[in-house]
């Protein structure tokens, strides 16, 4: 009777070797909460997520709800200039004032900025390590949105899309390209680091981080109604992608640029620039494209059985 030849690595331990591969690299410095950072409460690290979520996203959550509640399909208002003009400056603050909380939360913590990935030195591998931590996280917001398009489908729900008005209006333009740029700081750094460091120094597991980023994530984007609860996967994978890497700069900067690309492609498209409006399209979602190469190549670059042979 002939043995068996051993297999390789249970499947379990392949995939997480392969998500290091590719979330990894030369200039990661994963997430670890060492024996020396401070420890904080389990109650004082909710009241200050929870405070600070409601402070940043309280009223867009209220909205998104009020609307997922009421049952009506999302429609944009004319909005005054002034208002306009308030909106695009109060997104520039509030961007200004998370960047500063996030630190002063961080350095609180015991936390340096180069372990939560904030201010670190310039070099060619951390560049790198962001751009592709960028570029994948792109891809799974992409994902997410096809899957909350799916549920929309499945629940017979009109197809999930941001309300915009006319962008030549009263300076529209203007608040929606400061709401769309403010978006990668506020949601980056309130719902990863921040969430990510109180809570892994209030002693709770990484399931229940990514619970909380879930839930927190989706409950203000429930404007698309159920259908957003597709939108799980983005928070879910972002989460690992920053546990892995401790790279967040690539993760804003691709956000932004994901909602920026999309209102200059609206814009173009009101302005009756349709070949324009493609060509915006299509950079919206190229980082996504790159980020499907990075996986690619790290399947490909993984170590096959003896046994495939």
């Amino acid at each position: 009777m002939t043995k068996r030849v051993p297999t390789t690595e249970p499947l379990r331990e392949q995939l997480r070797g392969w998500g290091h591969r590719l979330s990894g690299g030369p200039g990661a410095i994963p997430v670890v909460v060492e024996a020396q950072d401070r420890k904080i409460g389990k109650a004082a690290a909710w009241s200050v997520l929870l405070g600070l979520y409601v402070l940043f996203f309280g009223r867009g959550t209220y909205t998104a709800l009020s609307i997922l509640l009421s049952g009506e399909v999302v429609q944009a208002s004319e909005v005054s200039l002034q208002r306009n003009l308030d909106s695009a400056l109060f997104s520039l603050a509030r961007v200004v004032l998370i960047v500063a909380v996030a630190l002063f939360v961080v350095r609180g913590l015991g936390i340096s900025n180069r372990r939560a990935g904030l201010m670190n030195p310039w070099s060619r591998e951390r560049t790198k390590l962001e751009f592709k931590i960028g570029c994948l996280a792109e891809l799974f917001t992409v994902g997410g949105f096809i899957l909350t398009t799916a549920l929309a489908g499945l629940l017979s729900h009109p197809t999930p899309a941001y309300p915009t008005g006319d962008l030549s209006l009263n300076l529209n333009w203007l608040s929606e390209l400061s709401s769309s740029f403010a978006a990668g700081p506020m949601e980056e750094l309130l719902l990863v680091v921040i969430l990510v460091w109180l809570l892994r120094a209030a002693g709770y597991s990484w399931t229940v981080v990514c619970v909380a980023a879930v839930t927190l994530r989706v409950l203000f984007h429930l404007y698309y109604g159920w259908p957003a609860l597709g939108l799980a996967l983005w928070p879910l994978m972002v989460i690992y992608l920053y546990k892995s890497s401790g790279a967040i700069l690539g993760i804003i900067i691709a956000h932004s640029a994901f909602d920026l690309f999309g209102t200059f492609g609206k814009l173009a498209e009101q302005a009756g620039f349709s070949g324009l409006s493609t060509v915006l399209y299509g950079l919206k979602l190229a980082p996504a494209a790159i980020g499907l190469f990075y996986i690619w190549r790290t399947s490909e670059a993984r170590p096959r059985s003896p046994l495939a042979r």
